[in-house]
């Protein structure tokens, strides 16, 4: 409805061509606001494209129109955070730069529109991990934000949470510690003891309160922020939940810590099915607890179909834990497929991938993949040294017991969990 209004607005305004001299500035001016407007709902909406078309054009009638600067600034400004959402992060960062020079020039810097901008500069910042000069940045929004509303302004207090982000980038757990809960107080002042808001900023609170070792406070921490979750937002909660299984672990609560994660891993599924990097997230996460409890055979097959339900989400049509067991098999024989070895899982589930690859660049089908393996041939002696090698690492005990994960020797190849999130 809003861009039916602000298209018809514009055709309006556009077609007042009998208009006395003195009002002209005024329907240009209105017309940069109605650009303005039709931009932000296609923002609003995600239609990027068509925002960024409206927001330009805004700028086009601006460029001649006197004193439209401060539209240019407001344009310019979402034009940032436009090119932000979309991961173009020079053409952000350019664009923010821009809309600062007209919002200082306009208003001087104890305006609420100049912190502003700061603020998303300084995430685009944040994004490329210049974390220095995020900090620069934030710390002069604070300064600002400070001496514009004081204390009571929820924009001091996302401030507060964006320093604590910071600070955990560059390992100070205790200063993060002391800008989440600077945050807190005023967002349970500001937005009262059940806000959805204050729970994010006690989740993060027990982060950095898990990465200081106060694994207690922690706990505390991510309880309260549960229970302003429940009921709300169970991704929230799954997130949480996820957390307080890392924290368990830590903890050595180790049943504690699965059922934190099945619980987390529930909820996840329902949310978003067996095909998503957080369901894979959880799910490994489930293999490490397994691996700990020394119940190896669980722990390789959750961190199987973590693998898969990682690779699942992308494009390519991934292969399932049986079909790398098979592959294993054809590669490196029995003996080596049965155990948990990194490398010959990590080699064949690659072969499988490249195999596809190959024949989908051919326009062979799927069921016709060649089993030949011609091009792994060259590679074979040396990956085979690579599962030799580790096979070597677990002595002579082939029964793969618990005892023999506690002895083995590290095999600098890679790790046991080695079912990493990130697609294959």
């Amino acid at each position: 409805e809003a861009v039916a209004f602000y298209v018809e607005a514009i055709q309006l305004l556009s077609a007042a061509t009998t208009v006395k001299p003195q009002d002209r500035v005024l329907i240009q001016k209105l017309q940069c606001r109605g650009y303005f407007g039709l931009g932000s709902a296609f923002q609003e909406r995600g239609e990027y494209n068509e925002s960024l078309k409206y927001f330009e054009e805004g700028l086009r009638v601006a460029k001649v129109v006197e004193g439209a600067n401060r539209y240019s600034s407001h344009i310019l400004h979402n034009i940032g955070s436009v090119y932000h959402a979309e991961g173009k992060l020079i053409e952000a960062r350019e664009a923010f730069k821009k809309a600062i020079f007209i919002r200082k020039a306009l208003y001087g810097l104890l305006d609420p529109c100049v912190p502003s901008t700061l603020k998303n500069l300084a995430a685009v910042h944040f994004d490329v991990e210049d974390y220095g000069k995020t900090y620069r940045l934030l710390s002069l929004v604070l300064h600002l934000e400070k001496s514009i509303f004081y204390n009571d302004n929820n924009d001091v207090a996302k401030t507060w949470e964006m320093l604590g982000e910071v600070q955990m980038k560059l390992t100070n757990s205790d200063l993060a510690i002391k800008c989440y809960t600077r945050a807190i107080i005023i967002q349970r002042v500001l937005l009262g003891k059940d806000h959805i808001d204050l729970s994010k900023t006690l989740h993060k609170l027990g982060n950095a309160l898990r990465k200081h070792g106060s694994l207690t406070d922690a706990l505390a921490a991510y309880n309260k922020a549960l229970l302003i979750q429940r009921g709300k937002c169970p991704d929230l909660v799954a997130q949480t939940l996820h957390s307080v299984g890392v924290l368990q672990l830590q903890m050595g609560t180790l049943d504690l810590s699965m059922q934190a994660y099945t619980e987390a891993l529930q909820i996840r599924k329902q949310l978003y099915g067996n095909r998503h990097q957080d369901f894979a997230r959880t799910l490994h996460s489930i293999g490490i607890v397994y691996k700990q409890m020394g119940e190896t055979g669980k722990a390789y097959e959750a961190f199987s179909e973590a693998l898969w339900a990682s690779a699942a989400e992308s494009n390519i049509e991934t292969p399932s834990p049986t079909q790398i067991v098979e592959r294993a098999i054809a590669l490196f024989g029995e003996s080596a497929a049965a155990m948990p070895l990194v490398s010959c899982r990590l080699f064949s589930c690659a072969s499988l991938i490249v195999d596809r690859m190959i024949n989908r660049d051919n326009d062979v089908g799927m069921d016709a993949q060649s089993q030949e393996l011609n091009w792994v041939a060259p590679l074979l002696p040396l990956l085979k040294s690579f599962v030799n090698a580790e096979l070597a690492a677990f002595g002579d005990d082939t029964t793969c017991s618990e005892s023999s994960y506690k002895t083995r020797k590290k095999v600098t190849f890679s790790a046991f969990d080695f079912s990493s999130v990130k697609t294959p």
